[in-house]
């Protein structure tokens, strides 16, 4: 069976992707920007919002995100519906936070690879619809490379890891948080309510 790669599906996988990569070094395949550091930092919470439980792609009946609160974050796993049943395909650690107005997630592959990369995605919460938005990936490249927004290693044939602390990632991201031209089109996502 092929699985459909949906946006969120493809922002997930490049971020397995690109942590994998990071960690061994592979060569020849380009991921979008990964963070050595972590966009939340102690003190931020914002598990008052109805994030959790299962989301349903709006494009595709068989994916969903599950969010499952986890201390003072989430888990966040990836499912796709095989022969009646929800198969877990990714699972990451999901730290909701509120930077000004916007609602953002970072997200961060497992503890058994060698490097733990965060990618930042900003959420939108309307009562039983999510929409999940990436950076864009050119649009990064550009306020990085050309502008010098963001520190980085300049790794050849690999991810360009940002390696700015939390402090600038914070700054930056909540410069661009409303810049429409900053982040890629948004997945949709619906939350089947209990009658």
């Amino acid at each position: 069976m092929v699985w459909p790669v949906t946006p969120m599906k493809r922002t997930l996988t490049i971020l397995t992707l690109g942590a994998v990569l990071l960690s061994t070094g592979c060569a020849g395949y380009e991921v979008p920007w990964l963070s050595l550091y972590p966009l939340y930092q102690g003190g931020d919470s914002a598990l008052d919002m109805e994030l959790a439980g299962p989301w349903y792609s709006n494009d595709y009946e068989s994916e969903r995100l599950v969010f499952r609160k986890v201390a003072n974050a989430y888990v966040m796993t990836d499912e796709i519906l095989t022969d009646g049943q929800w198969k877990e395909t990714d699972r990451y650690d999901a730290f909701l936070l509120r930077l000004g107005d916007v609602l953002f997630i970072d997200l961060s592959a497992s503890s058994q690879l060698a490097i733990r990369g965060h990618l930042f995605l900003k959420i939108r919460l309307d009562g039983n619809q999510l929409g999940i938005e990436s950076l864009n990936d050119e649009w990064l490249r550009q306020q990085v490379v050309e502008q010098a927004a963001l520190s980085y290693l300049d790794l050849p044939d690999s991810t360009q890891p940002i390696t700015a602390p939390t402090r600038e990632l914070r700054r930056f991201l909540l410069k661009y948080a409303n810049d429409p031209d900053a982040f890629a089109t948004a997945s949709a996502w619906y939350h089947r309510r209990s009658p």
